[in-house]
């Protein structure tokens, strides 16, 4: 009777702390960044953001969006708002998790990764291959 309980219980708060997303009708596997969201509900698909945080609401999350401009593609304009963002708290700046609140070098770090690209991808986005 003990083990069922805790088995229960377990199970329980394992639904509760996993985040929910509703996703397209259908939507259904697979979690290629393992984060626990399906990559169909999952706003940037390919790198794990189990929080989801999307402070610019284009839909694509902040942790593959340094398109900070939403221009379409990771450039030297992104760079320029990130400069007048360093050491405060504009939350369309903050990229990894945990967000520190404040806009940094690993913030940059992203973005020299993905310079010259497009951000995304996400599973929100219509299944396009970027984000908006």
């Amino acid at each position: 009777m003990r083990l069922t309980a805790l088995a229960a219980a377990l199970s329980l708060l394992v639904m509760v702390s996993a985040p929910v997303l509703a996703g397209p009708p259908g939507c259904v596997g697979p979690d290629s960044d393992g984060d626990l969201i399906d990559d169909c509900a999952d706003n940037c698909s390919d790198v794990s953001n189990d929080l989801q945080f999307d402070a610019d609401g284009d839909l694509c999350g902040n942790v593959c969006d340094t398109d900070w401009n939403n221009s379409g593609l990771i450039g030297f304009d992104d760079f320029g708002g990130w400069a007048l963002a360093f050491g405060g708290s504009d939350a369309n700046f903050l990229v990894l998790q945990p967000h520190t609140g404040s806009v940094g070098f690993a913030d940059f770090g992203q973005w020299a990764l993905s310079f010259g690209g497009a951000a995304g991808p996400s599973g929100t986005t219509a299944s396009t291959t970027a984000c908006p």
